[in-house]
């Protein structure tokens, strides 16, 4: 499986939430605090992990059809609604969850809302199993 779009997601998030980079123009930069903090450590990274970092950097930069990656749709049998969320990445399930609801109303709501931010669904649940 490849979590990496949404480690990388988490990591940048955590990044920024602490002040180490800032988001101008919808560029990512290092910010005066984030360069401090790679000076303290470039040294210190062994070159094999700096190269795979950048390859990595390199892959990510590739495009991607990441919306049609997100499926969240829902299904009325008999009376039943069923939701069907998925997170697809490179061709692999990363995430699917099938659940019955008592409504068509609570079924398009859990629909976009899965649909605005699929990733922090995903950790939620991550999180909850982990716990």
């Amino acid at each position: 499986m490849n979590f990496k779009l949404f480690f990388y997601k988490q990591y940048l998030g955590e990044l920024y939430d602490n002040g180490f980079v800032e988001i101008i123009d919808h560029y990512i930069q290092l910010t005066e605090e984030g360069q401090i903090a790679l000076e303290m450590f470039n040294d210190r990274l062994p070159e094999n992990i700096v190269i795979s970092i950048d390859k990595e950097i390199e892959n990510l930069k590739e495009p991607t059809d990441y919306e049609n990656s997100i499926i969240a749709n829902y299904t009325k049998e008999n009376e039943r609604f069923f939701v069907n969320l998925a997170i697809i990445e490179y061709e692999v399930d990363i995430f699917n969850l099938n659940l019955e609801v008592p409504s068509e109303q609570y079924a398009i709501g859990i629909c976009n809302r899965f649909k605005k931010n699929p990733e922090e669904f995903y950790m939620n649940v991550i999180q909850y199993l982990e716990s």
